[in-house]
C-alpha cells in the first residue's frame, strides 16, 4: 500500500490559556499520527504535554523562533500510533504557563511502517531547522531518503504574521492556521509529499521570522513470500 495522508483536525485560538483542546477525532489503528503545535508567549521555555485518545504522544521536533535572541514562539511536532481505533479530543497542556495563543494541525498517514512503539518505526529521520529572523523562505535539510520513491517528506513551519504561507510545489497541505489576533502572533502550516525531498520549504511575500520541523516517513515493508523450491516433493501418504 502506498503512503497516503489526511487532515484529521486543525484549529487554534487567540484566547490566553494554559491548555487547549482539539475537536473530537478518530485515530485509526496502525496509522502514524503527527500533531504540529505552535504557541506564542514571551517565555517559551515551557514544553507542552499532549494527552488524549489513550495514546502516547512523543515529541520528535521542536524549535523556538521569532527573535532568535529572545524567542516569542515555539513550534513542535509530536507522533503517535495506536493499536486499535480511538475516538476523542486531544489536550495540549502547558501546565501553569499561560500562552497568548495556540495553533495546531493533526494529520494521519496510512501505509506506514508499524514497527517500534508509538510510531517510531514510521519515522526515518527528523530535523528541527535553525530559526531565522528575516526571510521570505524557510527550509529544512534532510539526508538521502531510505526509499527515494516510496517514503514521504513532511514539513511543519510557522511565522508570527498574518501573511499567507505558500507551500512548495508538489506538496499537499496538512493544515493552515492563522492565530494573529494577539501579539505575538502564530501562523502555522504543514505539508507533505510522496518521494524524496532533501530541502522541504515554504515561502511568504515578506521577510518573516520562521521555525519548523521536518520528517522522513517510512512506507510499510511488504511481507515477503515463501519461495518455491523445485526440489521439494510431495510426501507419500
Amino acid at each position: 500500500m502506498a503512503l497516503s495522508a489526511v487532515i484529521l483536525t486543525q484549529g487554534g485560538t487567540n484566547t490566553d490559556a494554559t491548555s487547549f483542546t482539539t475537536a473530537s477525532v478518530t485515530l485509526a489503528a496502525n496509522r502514524l499520527a503527527l500533531l504540529a503545535v505552535c504557541a506564542a508567549k514571551v517565555d517559551t521555555t515551557t514544553l507542552p504535554t499532549i494527552t488524549g485518545l489513550t495514546a502516547t504522544w512523543v515529541q520528535v521536533t521542536t524549535r523556538n523562533f521569532n527573535n532568535i535572541a529572545s524567542p516569542d514562539n515555539r513550534i513542535l511536532v509530536f507522533r503517535t500510533m495506536v493499536a486499535s481505533q480511538q475516538i476523542g479530543t486531544i489536550l495540549i497542556d502547558y501546565g501553569a504557563s499561560s500562552m497568548n495563543n495556540c495553533a495546531w494541525t493533526l494529520a494521519e498517514f496510512a501505509g506506514v511502517d508499524t514497527s517500534g512503539t508509538n510510531g517510531s518505526g514510521a519515522i526515518v529521520q527528523a530535523v528541527s531547522p535553525a530559526a531565522v529572523d528575516a526571510a521570505t523562505s524557510y527550509s529544512a535539510t534532510l539526508v538521502a531518503f531510505g526509499d527515494a520513491v516510496n517514503n514521504a517528506a513532511y514539513f511543519a513551519a510557522a511565522h508570527p504574521s498574518v501573511d499567507a504561507i505558500t507551500l512548495e510545489a508538489g506538496y499537499t497541505t496538512l493544515g493552515d492556521q492563522n492565530m494573529t489576533g494577539s501579539a505575538p502572533g502564530t501562523h502555522l502550516r504543514a505539508e507533505w509529499k510522496l518521494g524524496e525531498d532533501l530541502s522541504p520549504s515554504m515561502t511568504t511575500a515578506s521577510n518573516r521570522q520562521w521555525g519548523g520541523g521536518a520528517l522522513e516517513i517510512k512506507m510499510a515493508v511488504a511481507a515477503s513470500s515463501i519461495p518455491f523450491y523445485s526440489g521439494w516433493r510431495r510426501r507419500a501418504a
